[in-house]
């Protein structure tokens, strides 16, 4: 776990071989705060931790502190406006909008645009493959959902983000937050589709490597593509039983710890521990 992936909204237990750590934010609810301390108890001696009261230590083993989840609203311990999330589509031949209840973040559909109301602001989330007349369509529907909203709301900003580059601002509103919930879906292609956009003439590195090992006369693509659960989004020479086979030998050695050779002579139970444990398996 990473400091980025704290919420002002809710608790979290940390736990580390000498301490665990509870860390309450300051949104998060007395039950939230007695249900996290009782989870923590059951791991050995216990330190609280209150949002904006952290130690250095602390920060030390998430990684260092990063930005996290932590606007006002989400430091509210009760809303007094419930967020609200909107499905945006055209699927049905006409555009229509959704409202999604108790949502979370495998609610975001990446084939439609996601309105969501967090009463000081209009988040319009993108998902990647949305089309024009959705996101169009989207735009005007958030500029008429404040004219008519009887509560008057004035001067509240619309933003307008992607899929995939979600601000805290926008996360915190779905509990817990996946940064790789998504990866997990896209196919070999979906990810040059994404480097495109994100840096326009740049390409996936693919190489042909005729180095000594198992690797041998194969091409080589980055550990990223070869992490794909599904066979069928791999590239279609990626072998998944071995996808090891299809790593550089540069970055087996940096995933592995060893080299090919060494790692031909393990075991076949202990090479496939180090292939779960690579989340290559």
């Amino acid at each position: 776990m990473r400091a980025g992936c704290l919420n002002s909204n809710d608790c979290f237990v940390v736990a580390t071989p000498q301490l665990t750590y509870v860390w309450c934010g300051k949104g998060s609810t007395g039950d939230e705060r007695e249900m996290a301390k009782s989870l923590a108890a059951s791991k050995g001696e216990t330190l609280m931790v209150s949002e904006g009261y952290e130690k250095e230590e602390f920060w030390q083993v998430l990684g260092g502190k990063e930005t996290y989840a932590s606007s006002n609203r989400l430091k509210e311990e009760h809303f007094s406006h419930q967020p609200r999330l909107f499905q945006c589509s055209n699927a049905s031949g006409v555009f229509k909008a959704d409202e999604i209840i108790n949502f979370s973040q495998g609610d975001l559909v990446d084939d439609d645009v996601m309105l969501l109301d967090t009463w000081d602001t209009l988040f319009l989330w993108a998902g990647h493959h949305s089309n024009k007349t959705e996101q169009k369509s989207a735009d005007t529907l958030a500029i008429e959902y404040l004219r008519t909203d009887p509560a008057g709301r004035k001067d509240i900003p619309i933003i307008k983000i992607k899929q995939g580059y979600e601000p805290p601002n926008f996360t915190g509103f779905f509990g817990v937050w996946d940064n790789d919930l998504w990866n997990e879906n896209m196919t070999y292609n979906d990810i040059c589709e994404r480097l495109e956009e994100v840096a326009p003439g740049a390409t996936v590195l693919v190489t042909s490597s005729f180095s000594s090992g198992s690797g041998r006369g194969k091409r080589t693509y980055p550990l990223t593509i070869l992490k794909l659960k599904d066979a069928e989004k791999l590239p279609p020479e990626v072998d998944p039983k071995h996808k090891e086979d299809f790593l550089s030998e540069a970055d087996f050695q940096t995933v592995f710890g060893i080299d090919r050779d060494t790692y031909d002579e393990l075991p076949q139970w202990k090479r496939i521990n180090l292939k779960k444990k690579a989340g290559l398996f």
